[in-house]
Order: structure tokens, then C-alpha cells, then sequence
């Protein structure tokens, strides 16, 4: 299914975190035997098709999800004393291959030599949070609990909801509308961390009695969700720490809408991208409605291929020059069982700045696509937490604990002085101290996204012949920019020195685009300009001759390298796909590939002594030869066959 796709590229893409993973508890009543826990048990595994497979690479390359017959589930006692969450971390701690592993695990917490609670470790591939109440549900009618008045009916699976699934036309022009303006990233001080491992993460939770309360009754008076209202606060504070007018994030979406998945045990979740522009002088409540227009849209969209989503984002990555990463998350939790006196009235809280924060620092969390996540709602005696994890590069703790305090400062005060949504959004900043991070003097705004102009004209040097480079913002119709798109005023001009015939505009647009996924603070030039000569300088200027060469760099590579490497990548590529590479100046995606295929090409070409690639190099705008040049510093191209 669709819902599955991600998390099969994760675990696949990246299998050094095991896949992503989520558990839950729920209690077992006094009388159940570890034997009845076990039959029944085994009847839902022989119900959900979801729970007996495994989600290996076909021979083809492609993902596939095996079905098995049904097995007895294996089930892990806990030590006396050894709680939930022991016994969970216990689960966790062998990694879960979905090629061949079940994509569930269950332990019993054990009180006097009696199961107590039930808990249930699972992939993300097989198992939501919806599937968890189903499963919890069904148990309990198995055990003769259950309020069912009828036996359970035959389930929906996965296999029968995966034929009814479409690419929606629709879908997909919102998502290239959405990654022609998505920034190339939130945050410019973002850098990634050593490569195929993960960098340092702190995250801190602020458990505030009242404050979904306070949230219920700001969305009452509007008509919106509560939601939403913790989406308003997010969104503001994101803008503040990003220096972005235009944020890009994703949100849950349940895609559980139609008849047919109320009883389907799978994963339908999907992350829906939302895009929100935040206008400093706008009040509070119209960027109330601004995120309610923007997340509504993004959830009418949140059901969608992750490859064909993949594919339009590589697309506008190469088009535009630029590294897209979307990283920003989202995670409204569903509070059912809120105290009653939160419900009935406001309880008696402390001010909202005076609530003590639980840290956790260097998080073991995975650094393939957060940059900062915020979630709504805990677990157990925690309902009412606020967690806010953050990159080491995004935010230090200082920021990331006032970002936390000023969201829910701002819901808190809301709800008491409706008065508050009638302030801008500048206003906001300033009463809640809306950490604000700005850019430096060689720092510029392009293209939706936060550049720096120095370390760019750093990495042209890096060229060989190139002597000299400097890069400057420019309006459209300057230097001859005659053919750019106007749509956005100001673009990036690349003057560079060389005398050396090689050094053309196609050239050092292909340099800059094999470097853009590890600059992110950098984007592809608009329109270069070549000079032979050496600049000089009057009154502080710098004052170019004569231009040599100048355009977009855009169109085939004027010289197609044959090294043993790109025939290497070549040879695989058409192995794969049935068709040979056009050209290696083109991207993965432009030349065709794709994306559903890349963990195997990567686990094909380690296989034949090229390590070290991952499948986010081939989705990224990097043109194929580039990709052959990280290959070549990790295999040997002698002792390769394709086959």
C-alpha cells in the first residue's frame, strides 16, 4: 500500500536504525493465562495478513510485501519487576529486518508470576496507531470481553486496498507546485551529520496541566480543530527561528476516511505536506486561518505514492538548482481521556513560563529527515506534554526550551485574552521571546531559501582553471539574465575567472549541483558569466571586462566522460531498468530511474565492491557522473561484473 512505501524505503535505505519503530501497552485483565495470550494472539496473526509478512527487495529490484502462513507468536517475559517500558526497550534491542523478520513483537509485564500488561513492539510498515485499537479491540472480543454483539467479520487486507490505489492527477500538481517554492531547506544553519550515521539530537517535554484545555477553547471560538491551534503556535515559532516567510512542514494524516480501512489492520499513516506563508504583520487570528487553509489542503493530498512523490521532488531539485529537504514534523496525538476537570473548567495551573522541562540530550534518533519535530499529546500519565526534539545544528537547548515555553505560552494566553489574536505576528514574537535566528552579512535571500553567497563562490574555485569567483544577487534583466523566469525578483549571479576553454556555464552548473546535498547552505547560480581576465577593483568595487562565455549551464554536458566507474553505473542502471542512461550529466530521476529501485542499486553495487552510496544520493540532484565520482573513491571498477 501506499501508506507502506516509506517506511520500506527507510528500512532499506537506512538499515543501521531498524526500521521505524512504535510500541504500546494495554493491560491484561486478572485471569489471563501466557497460554490463552497465546492462542489468542495467534488467531489475529492468522486473521492480518499484515502480521505474518515480511517486506523484503525483489529479484527485480523492486519492494515487494510476502505473505506467510500463519505462525505462533513468540512471546518475551519480563523479569519480575521489569516494567513496560524496560520490556519494551528489551524488544527493541535486536534490530528488525523487515526482509525476514515479523514486523511484530510482543512481551508480557509479569506481577507474582501473572501477564499484568501486554507489550507490543512493531514496524511502522505493518502497524498505526489505528491498528493498535483494532488489535486491542479484537483481543478483548476474542477474550470474551469485547462489546461486540456479533462474531468478528472477515478483515479488509492490505492487498485488497493496495489494487484500489491511484496516482490522483490533482495530487500530483499540488506537490509540484509545492516543491517549486518549498525553500531548499527550513533552516539555514542545518548541516548534516558524518556520513551514514546520525548527528546529536535534544529533545525536551513540558507536561502543562490545562493546556489542551486552553487549546479546546480557542478552536471552539473559531471553528477549528484543537489541532490546529497547537499548528498556529508551531508555525509561528518555526518562522521566527528560520528566518522563512514560507514554511514548509508535514503533518499526520490517518487516511482511514473510507468504509473499507475502519477495519483494516496496516499502515494507511502518511506524512501530509502543508505549506504555509507567515506574514509578520498579519494578525494571529488570520494566521490561525492561514494554517487551518494550508493543513486542510495538505491532508486533501495526504494520500499519495511516496515514489512518485519522490520523483516530482527530485525533479523540481534538479530544475531549480537546489537540495530540497523537508524536515520539519508535525504530530497531533489523539487525547480521548483527558481529565474530566480539564473538560468541565480550567484547573488552578501554574503561570505558564513556571513549568520545569524533562530533557533528553544526544537523542538516538534518526538523522535522515528531521530537522526539528514537535509532538502534541504523550503516553500513559503524560497526555498533556508538549515535546520539541531539535538537530544540534537547527537549535542549541537555550533555543529549544524557549521555542517550547513561547508555544505554549501563546496557546495559554490565547485562551484567556482573546484579545491576543487581534496582535501581529511580529507583536507575538517579541511578548513570547520567540528565539529568532538571522542570517549573517554573507547571507542572502533567493529562491525562497537563505544563501551564502561566500561559501558558494568557495566551491567554484573548486573547479579546476576556475581563479577566481564571486557571486552576487542580481535583478532580472542584469548581465544579460534576459532568459531566467522573473517570477521571483533577484537572482544569483556567478562571475568567475578562467582561462582555461573547459570552464564553461554547463560545467560549473554540474560542480555546483554535485555539491549541493553537502552544502546545504548553498544553490545553483541562476546564470554564470565567464571572463578571462582577473577583475579589478575601483573604490571598493569589482569591476569585470569583457565576458567570454555566460549562460544558464542548463542542456547536455558539451563532454561525456567514459571512465570506468560511469560505465560501471551505467551498466547497473540498465540492469535495473531496461533502458540505458541518456546522459550522465542528467540526475538519477531526469535520466529516468526510478526511486522505488535505489535501495537495491545500492545494495547491488556494495555487493560488487562500491560501498559507501546511499539511496538519497541518487534522489538528490547530483548528476549520474558525480554519483560515479563517489563510487570511485569507495570501489574498484576492475573487478566489477553486473550480473
Amino acid at each position: 500500500m501506499q501508506g507502506q512505501e516509506y517506511y520500506w524505503f527507510f528500512s532499506h535505505a537506512a538499515p543501521q536504525y531498524g526500521g521505524i519503530i512504535t510500541t504500546s501497552t494495554w493491560p491484561i485483565p486478572s485471569g489471563d493465562t501466557v497460554s490463552v495470550i497465546g492462542e489468542i494472539l495467534d488467531e489475529l496473526v492468522s486473521r492480518h495478513e499484515v502480521l505474518r509478512s515480511t517486506f523484503p527487495i525483489s529479484g527485480n529490484g523492486h519492494p515487494v510485501q510476502r505473505i506467510h502462513e500463519p505462525y505462533h507468536v513468540q512471546i518475551h517475559l519480563g523479569a519480575e519487576g521489569e516494567d513496560a517500558q524496560c520490556l519494551a526497550t528489551h524488544l527493541m534491542s535486536r534490530s528488525m529486518d523487515v526482509s525476514v523478520d515479523w514486523p511484530v513483537r510482543v512481551g508480557l509485564v509479569m506481577k507474582k508470576n501473572e501477564p499484568h500488561e501486554l507489550v507490543l513492539v512493531a514496524n511502522h510498515i505493518a502497524i498505526d496507531g489505528h491498528t493498535i485499537m483494532l488489535l486491542q479491540r479484537e483481543y478483548e472480543t476474542l477474550a470474551g470481553r469485547g462489546n461486540s454483539p456479533v462474531p468478528l467479520g472477515t478483515p479488509t487486507q492490505p492487498l485488497e486496498r493496495a489494487r484500489a490505489e491511484r496516482i490522483s492527477k490533482r495530487t500530483d500538481q499540488y506537490f509540484r507546485d509545492f516543491f517549486d517554492r518549498m525553500p531548499s531547506r527550513m533552516f539555514h544553519t542545518y548541516h548534516p551529520g558524518a556520513r551514514n550515521g546520525g548527528s546529536g539530537f535534544d529533545a525536551a517535554t513540558l507536561c502543562m496541566p490545562g493546556i489542551f484545555h486552553s487549546a479546546e477553547r480557542i478552536a471552539k471560538r473559531h471553528r477549528v480543530t484543537p489541532a490546529m491551534v497547537f499548528a498556529t503556535a508551531y508555525t509561528i515559532v518555526v518562522s521566527a527561528l528560520s528566518g522563512q516567510r514560507s514554511c514548509a512542514f508535514d503533518s499526520a494524516s490517518i487516511n482511514r476516511h473510507e468504509e473499507d480501512t475502519q477495519n483494516l489492520v496496516g499502515c494507511l499513516f502518511q506524512p501530509a505536506l502543508s505549506f504555509v506563508d507567515v506574514h509578520p504583520e498579519a494578525t494571529l487570528k488570520a494566521t490561525l486561518r492561514e494554517v487551518f487553509r494550508a493543513t486542510l489542503l495538505g491532508l486533501r493530498h495526504g494520500q499519495y505514492s511516496y515514489w512518485r512523490m519522490r520523483e516530482l521532488m527530485s525533479r523540481a531539485s534538479s530544475t531549480r538548482g537546489v537540495n530540497l529537504r523537508l524536515a520539519v514534523h508535525y504530530n497531533y496525538l489523539q487525547i480521548d481521556n483527558i481529565p474530566e476537570q480539564e473538560i468541565a473548567g480550567r484547573p488552578d495551573i501554574l503561570p505558564w513560563g513556571s513549568y520545569p522541562l524533562e530533557w533528553e540530550r544526544s537523542v538516538d534518533w534518526e538523522d535522515y529527515d528531521t530537522d526539528l519535530y514537535f509532538r502534541v499529546g504523550g503516553y500513559g500519565s503524560k497526555l498533556d506534554a508538549l515535546f520539541l526534539l531539535a538537530h544540534e545544528s537547527v537549535l542549541n537547548p537555550p533555543q529549544l526550551e524557549n521555542s517550547l515555553r513561547a508555544i505554549a505560552g501563546i496557546i495559554a494566553e490565547w485562551a484567556d485574552r482573546a484579545e491576543l489574536e487581534d496582535q501581529t505576528i511580529s507583536d507575538i514574537v517579541k511578548q513570547f521571546n520567540v528565539p529568532v535566528i538571522n542570517p549573517g552579512d554573507d547571507w542572502v535571500y533567493v529562491d525562497h531559501s537563505w544563501i551564502n553567497t561566500s561559501e558558494l563562490a568557495d566551491i567554484l574555485m573548486e573547479l579546476p582553471g576556475v581563479e577566481f569567483a564571486e557571486v552576487q544577487v542580481t535583478a532580472p534583466g542584469v548581465c544579460g539574465v534576459e532568459e531566467i523566469d522573473h517570477d521571483v525578483v533577484g537572482k544569483l549571479i556567478a562571475h568567475v575567472m578562467s582561462q582555461q576553454r573547459d570552464v564553461t556555464p554547463g560545467r560549473l552548473r554540474q560542480h555546483v549541483l554535485a555539491a549541493l546535498p553537502d552544502n546545504p547552505a548553498i544553490i545553483t547560480p541562476h546564470w554564470f558569466a565567464v571572463f578571462d581576465e582577473q577583475p579589478s577593483a575601483s573604490e571598493g568595487l569589482v569591476n569585470w571586462g569583457r565576458v567570454r562565455l555566460e549562460g544558464t549551464g542548463v542542456g547536455p554536458d558539451p563532454e561525456v566522460s567514459t571512465s570506468s566507474t560511469e560505465q560501471v553505473l551505467c551498466a547497473v542502471f540498465a540492469h535495473y531498468h531496461g533502458f540505458p542512461v541518456g546522459s550522465l550529466a542528467d540526475s538519477y530521476v531526469l535520466a529516468g530511474g526510478d526511486p522505488s529501485l535505489t535501495p537495491a542499486l545500492v545494495r547491488h553495487l556494495a555487493d560488487k565492491g562500491f560501498p559507501g552510496l546511499l539511496p538519497d544520493d541518487f534522489l538528490s540532484p547530483r548528476p549520474l557522473s558525480a554519483i560515479a565520482k563517489i563510487m570511485g573513491r569507495f570501489g574498484n571498477a576492475q573487478s566489477f561484473n553486473s550480473g
